[in-house]
């Protein structure tokens, strides 16, 4: 090749090179059945001026709001002075409430008196450290005598056994056959329990239900016991259970139980929490999903369900659905059994009601087991023999139990000091003062609330009447009294219109619409602000029709829309549930909340942080309840006296 060839060559390469396709901004892609990723050809996507979807619902929720409200004046009107009286009943109410907690002279008169009073009673702690060293020295020298003692004690103990001979090995055995059934029949104890639970088809009746394709399911506790969590973190627990249409198997389910908005403890009488969610006798709604209280029948969508159908001989209904006629529990978790502390007991100004987590074990060991008559006549004799050892054991125990005497006239003797019953006189002091602050605040709360029943009304009578904030306002008054003043129904009205609206918004607003190539790829158009743009794209698949509505600020580099930023269901759906469930007449502040609060919101794709944050609170969590259960002989009784945390409370 000539030289001179070589810089044409360079060029034509730049030259093609700059003829090249761009990098796509973004890919669209799903993961199917098999666990296969799949691309998204074809795809149409719309961009959206908005930076979130509460930005984008609340205007035409609002809209529809204020038209659903509109000539309402003859209905609304008469009811005002109902409301002002109930209104004015509440006012008075809150101020003897208020009165009657100033009179007590615990509310604080400055922010930081609460505060204030544990600085000070740290300090004093800060004062007698010196002390505290002095006492817990003392403490760990009386630990190391009681830690010998309990050596010495095991050791003796064990050579005493020795000679026992035969009849301790006996008794050992009958212990360890005894241990063994305990456990089967714990086992048993437990089954019967869980048959006394049951899950009833068409029992209840939810808020909404599509009875083309869904069955009302309720749980009904049968048992000897109340039911509780057995989760720390939520109210609700985890039931399988199989679905069955004339005896045959046809769906699994896995059900939250309480359902959807009833996650909240049974109350006594004056309205204290009383550790449980569900009473012996009694039906609860459950449901499979996040805010249904519902279950899906068998969908004919699948070569499995029509085969069974086909072989089964069954018609399905008009939507393609098989609904379960009865409904088994497959697995129930055993802590989830609870006995219910009927009493309480009082603890400031609460009653603290403490359910007991039934203990199947413990109940066995209480009925009594074969070998116990046994075991008690192998004890006795054991006991009734004489031992060297026996003395040196008993002196021993006097020795240990001298010990403890001790470590305790110590403990008595720095808790009871003039500087430690100032302390307590603060603790009780800011005990005192945080309580009433709370209830202060909470009367301040309830008192802000009728203020803004009041606003929503004040145009009662007025020459320009605001139905929309009257309608607003008479309404949590009914969520507040339980539907005291008749209102009318306009939810299909506002439904209908807040439908009309979104659409509407959709097809004026979507300007800019890009298309994914065969790859899924897709480009964003210049004129788009990414920093405030939704990207909305509904598509069909195997499993139906679904969406992506997602911020493209949330997607930071590549605007990559994939399956776990997918909606779960189609978008009419959605907008279904996001005109029943949101706030109607609220800032967008307000708005925003709610959508989060229920989950409609859109997916966080950058999840990492939050997820290993939550892990290690839950690890530390385990650790904490690991280190308070584990037991070591070696380990003293007598813990030392340690300094109150530096923190104080703002």
């Amino acid at each position: 090749m000539s030289i001179t060839r070589i810089p044409t060559l360079i060029f034509i390469g730049l030259l093609l090179s700059a003829c090249s396709d761009p990098k796509p901004d973004g890919h669209v892609y799903t993961v199917n059945g098999l666990g296969l990723t799949l691309p998204s050809p074809d795809l149409e996507i719309a961009f959206l001026p908005y930076n979130s979807r509460a930005e984008f619902f609340h205007g035409p929720i609002t809209e529809a709001y204020e038209y659903a409200t509109q000539g309402l004046d003859q209905a609304l009107l008469p009811l005002c002075d109902d409301a002002n009286g109930i209104i004015a009943e509440e006012l008075a109410s809150i101020a003897q409430a208020r009165n009657e907690l100033q009179q007590k002279g615990n509310v604080p008169e400055t922010p930081d008196a609460c505060m204030n009073m544990c600085s000070s009673r740290i300090s004093l702690e800060d004062q007698r450290e010196t002390e505290r060293k002095t006492l817990n020295q003392k403490i760990a020298a009386i630990d190391q005598k009681i830690s010998s003692a309990k050596q010495k004690k095991k050791q003796l103990q064990s050579a005493r056994s020795k000679k026992a001979g035969a009849l301790s090995q006996q008794l050992a055995n009958l212990k360890k056959k005894r241990g063994q059934l305990v456990k089967m029949k714990a086992k048993d104890l437990a089954e019967e329990q869980v048959k006394k639970l049951s899950i009833l088809v068409g029992a209840t009746n939810p808020d909404y239900i599509d009875r083309r394709s869904e069955v009302a399911v309720g749980f009904k506790n049968d048992s000897d016991y109340v039911i509780f969590s057995s989760s720390r973190y939520s109210n609700k627990i985890s039931v399988k259970a199989s679905g069955y249409y004339k005896g045959i198997k046809i769906k699994d389910y896995t059900f939250n139980v309480p359902g959807y908005n009833y996650d909240k403890n049974k109350k006594d009488s004056l309205g204290f929490d009383k550790g449980y969610f569900l009473d012996r006798g009694a039906i609860v709604q459950i449901g499979e999903g996040v805010i249904y209280n519902t279950a899906k029948g068998l969908d004919l969508n699948s070569p499995s369900a029509r085969l069974l159908t086909r072989e089964q001989g069954w018609s399905p209904n008009s939507s393609g659905y098989i609904l379960p006629d009865e409904i088994r529990i497959t697995d129930f978790p055993m802590d989830a059994f609870a006995i219910p502390d009927e009493t309480g007991s009082r603890e400031g100004s609460s009653i603290v009601y403490r359910p007991k987590r039934v203990d199947f074990e413990e109940e066995v060991a209480g009925r009594g087991l074969p070998q116990d008559s046994e075991i008690a006549k192998i004890s006795k004799q054991i006991n009734k023999q004489s031992f060297p050892e026996d003395d040196q054991i008993a002196a021993l125990n006097n020795n240990i139990s001298g010990f403890r005497a001790d470590q305790k006239s110590a403990k008595d003797a720095f808790n009871s000091s003039q500087v430690a019953k100032n302390i307590n006189s603060l603790i009780e002091s800011e005990s005192q003062c945080r309580t009433a602050n709370a209830a202060m605040n909470e009367i301040n709360a309830k008192a802000k609330r009728i203020d803004s029943w009041k606003g929503d009304l004040s145009s009662c009578g007025t020459e320009v009447v605001d139905t929309g904030a009257i309608f607003s306002g008479l309404n949590a008054i009914n969520y507040a009294y339980g539907n005291i003043l008749e209102l009318p129904d306009i939810e299909e009205k506002h439904a209908v219109k807040a439908r009309q609206l979104i659409w509407a918004k959709l097809a004026s607003e979507s300007q800019y619409i890009t298309k994914t190539d065969i790859n899924g790829d897709f480009n964003i158009d210049g004129a788009i602000d990414q920093s405030n743009s939704l990207a909305f794209a509904p598509m069909m698949s195997m499993s139906g029709a679904k969406f992506w509505m997602q911020p493209l600020s949330s997607l930071k580099g590549n605007k990559n829309l994939n399956h776990q930023l997918l909606g779960n269901e189609d978008f009419p759906g959605y907008i279904r549930n996001v005109i029943r469930y949101t706030c109607n007449n609220c800032s967008l502040e307000e708005f925003s909340l709610n959508m989060v609060d229920l989950e409609l919101s859109a997916p966080n794709p950058n999840q990492l942080a939050t997820n290993l944050s939550d892990s290690a609170l839950v690890y530390a969590d385990q650790l904490s309840k690991f280190e308070a259960s584990e037991y070591d002989q070696n380990i003293p009784e007598e813990s030392p006296v340690k300094a109150p945390p530096q923190a104080c409370e703002l």
